[in-house]
């Protein structure tokens, strides 16, 4: 069953989310232009799913909360849960392909892709049960690149490493707001936390590519 919603509040993350799309759409190509100028086809292609995945889920977001037909949002926010496991995995993908050793790199790729694979086929039967279940699965995912922290130190640049520990604390304490949703106006300050996490994650991935 679908929470309770407040329209001037859906009206705030339609448009956070709404705009997140906006921006990161605008950043994609200038993204995919430096990989084709300073990197290899594993460069482009890791951009180019990190960008899609995020643009699809920043737009299923963005979509659902526009929505005021109760069927349609139904529907709508089976898209906005399920497409988060895309782009968690999408995040990893650029690292993993191009920065990670092949190991660690590909060993990451297949636990995320895999995760978000069983997550999205969950989330077409289940969308708003098991919800504490779902919770670990995207917590999870987000940090499971801990268990390859010492290659990431080794392989990843500074500045990189620390965007990408500011997004996962960014979506992190965006957890504790999204878990307590039915206070007004928390749902919006978790759709904040996850634009401020986006843009972390942009810089890493442009921090990343060679120079």
């Amino acid at each position: 069953m679908e929470p309770k919603w407040d329209r001037r509040e859906e009206i705030l993350n339609a448009t956070s989310h709404g705009l997140g799309f906006l921006v990161a759409l605008i950043l994609l190509p200038f993204l995919l232009v430096e990989a084709t100028q300073r990197g290899t086809a594993l460069h482009i292609t890791g951009c180019a799913v990190f960008g899609v995945s995020m643009l699809a889920t920043l737009a299923a977001s963005a979509v659902y909360h526009s929505s005021i037909q109760p069927r349609r949002r139904r529907i709508l926010r089976v898209v906005d849960h399920a497409s988060i496991f895309l782009m968690i995995a999408g995040c990893y993908t650029p690292f993993c392909l191009t920065s990670l050793p092949s190991i660690w790199g590909w060993t990451l790729f297949g636990i995320v892709w895999g995760v978000a694979s069983f997550g999205v086929v969950f989330k077409l039967f289940f969308t708003g049960r098991y919800e504490a279940f779902s919770m670990l699965l995207y917590l999870g995912m987000g940090w499971v690149g801990i268990i390859a922290i010492g290659p990431m130190v080794e392989a990843l640049r500074t500045p990189t490493l620390v965007l990408i520990f500011s997004a996962g604390a960014a979506f992190t304490v965006g957890v504790g707001f999204y878990l307590q949703d039915h206070k007004r106006w928390f749902h919006f300050a978790w759709h904040l936390c996850v634009v401020a996490g986006c843009c972390c994650l942009y810089g890493a991935v442009f921090s990343e590519l060679p120079h």
